[in-house]
């Protein structure tokens, strides 16, 4: 890196601890800092933390992040609690199902799991780089007072953000891409971007091919949860033709076969007239009509499932 890049570095490291000195100064005279204020560290770390508090947990990567609202099912499957308990670029290892049994109300006789199945989370690949191994390294009381503090600055000002910064050099206007939600929902709001750039992200993703270790690791615990009576839903969440493309080396049919022989239940809900924003992930109102067409499918195989209890 040059002496200018360095010293623009310095600057925007010692802005930010201003900054968080200043929101510390501020939550003491005003109170706590508003939940709204997430930065992207914190929005894990609390994540993270939750214990004991879902009847329905979602599990899956960046796919099931954004393109799964809990508020929004939650109206459908009332009176549900639903967490999203989803994290970019995640891979179903032993670790991350295991952690995610931790938000589950041990008091709850309905329990259910969602579980987003991308090619991307059942790669090698998301086991060595993705959040939640980052965010669980790096999770200690001073990081998540840091990450608050941080959150709550860039959204005061926000000329913090370096991602302003930088389109601000680019000329591109800036506007807030996302929300982040106490239920875990990360709520886009960017309307487009650019989506080569996107695409050759997963073009180069595929080189790491599918892990038969990591599904079948995945299909034992949906037995696991089946043999103690959790409801276990799967499903591919949608994406652009072009990224479909992308991913034909990974068989939705025969892995949907293997998951409803563990015990699971497959949903294939429409994905007419849904758009991506990025030609990964569903934008705002897409996620939003996805996540009500998840809440009927669930609903609808739910009603099924006790009408044949009923007819035994």
């Amino acid at each position: 890196m040059n002496r200018t890049g360095m010293r623009c570095t310095f600057l925007c490291d010692r802005t930010a601890w201003t900054m968080m000195i200043a929101a510390a100064i501020l939550a003491i005279v005003r109170g706590p800092l508003p939940d709204v204020a997430y930065e992207d560290a914190f929005f894990d770390y609390q994540k993270l933390t939750w214990k004991e508090n879902a009847e329905v947990v979602m599990l899956g990567d960046s796919r099931t992040l954004v393109g799964l609202s809990p508020s929004v099912m939650a109206s459908e499957l009332k009176p549900r609690r639903i967490r999203n308990f989803a994290f970019a670029a995640a891979g179903y290892s032993s670790d991350y199902l295991n952690a995610a049994e931790k938000v589950w109300d041990p008091a709850t006789d309905r329990k259910i799991a969602i579980l987003g199945i991308t090619p991307r989370s059942l790669r090698q690949l998301s086991l060595k780089s993705n959040q939640v191994v980052a965010s669980s390294a790096s999770l200690t009381s001073t990081n998540v007072w840091k990450a608050r503090c941080l959150g709550w600055a860039k959204t005061t000002w926000a000329p913090l953000d370096r991602q302003f910064l930088n389109q601000i050099i680019s000329g591109v206007r800036y506007d807030a891409s996302e929300h982040r939600s106490s239920d875990g929902w990360l709520e886009p709001r960017a309307s487009h971007i650019g989506h080569a750039e996107s695409l050759n992200y997963y073009k180069q993703a595929r080189k790491d091919p599918i892990s038969d270790e990591i599904v079948e690791g995945l299909l034992a615990k949906v037995r696991e949860w089946n043999a103690r009576g959790i409801q276990v839903f799967g499903f591919r969440p949608p994406t652009c033709a072009a990224m479909e493309s992308l991913e034909d080396d990974f068989s939705e049919q025969a892995f949907a076969q293997a998951f409803e022989a563990a015990g699971g239940y497959w949903l294939t809900p429409s994905s007419e007239g849904l758009v991506t924003f990025d030609a990964s992930h569903l934008d705002r109102d897409s996620a939003r009509e996805f996540s009500a067409r998840m809440a009927r499918a669930i609903s609808a195989t739910e009603s099924t499932l006790m009408a044949e209890m009923g007819a035994r």
